[in-house]
């Protein structure tokens, strides 16, 4: 039950990750809210679907991530790992809030500064 409502947040995030993922490594200005996030230690995630595997992992490789992909036949392994802090700035606190929910539902560490 648990790993279905962690897949369930997991992909509801896939598509803010990719879209926000772009401003990763920016700092723009009118930013004011960063979400700081690590992973010091590998975290697995099971998927059956190997698209949704790969959209994962293109996620956290733009996190900054490194990621492994395994694939057993019946699922498919991701584990990723992202020891050293990395950030985000977010133009609002709303979407920052939003950030940090994803990343702690992916097993992340968050520090968010305004």
């Amino acid at each position: 039950m648990f790993t279905m409502n962690l897949k369930k947040t997991l992909f509801g995030g896939i598509t803010m990750v990719i879209a926000a993922s772009l401003f990763a490594n920016s700092t723009l200005a009118a930013e004011k809210e960063i979400v700081g996030y690590r992973l010091q230690k590998w975290k697995t995630v099971h998927f059956d679907d190997g698209q949704k595997a790969n959209i994962h992992i293109k996620a956290v490789n733009k996190l900054g991530c490194e990621v492994k992909k395994d694939d057993h036949g019946s699922h498919i392994d991701v584990t990723y790992r992202c020891p050293k802090w990395q950030e985000i700035a977010l133009k609002t606190h709303d979407s920052a809030r939003q950030w940090e929910k994803w990343l702690k539902a992916s097993g992340f560490e968050t520090k968010h500064a305004h």
